[in-house]
């Protein structure tokens, strides 16, 4: 009886947030299209910053590598 009231309640929100959503979009004069391309964009962001971190993270560790390779090189040189 407590998870039908629990789940009647969280439709009943969700509704509620669905209808506010549509007004605030309606208010803004964001259309589908607005929104899919204010998706997009922020997509595309998030990607370029998780591209830059792991290429970063990268070029880092190829430094690190060459780094050992060079001091590699001079210990067999001593």
């Amino acid at each position: 009886m407590k998870d039908q009231a629990a789940e009647a309640t969280i439709a009943a929100v969700a509704q509620k947030f669905t209808v506010g959503g549509g007004v605030a979009a309606s208010y803004g004069g964001i259309t589908a299209n607005d929104l899919l391309a204010y998706v997009g964009a922020v997509v595309a962001v998030l990607g370029l910053a998780v591209q830059w971190y792991y290429k970063r993270k990268d070029d880092h560790r190829k430094e690190r590598l060459a780094q050992a390779q060079i001091t590699s090189l001079q210990e067999d040189d001593e």
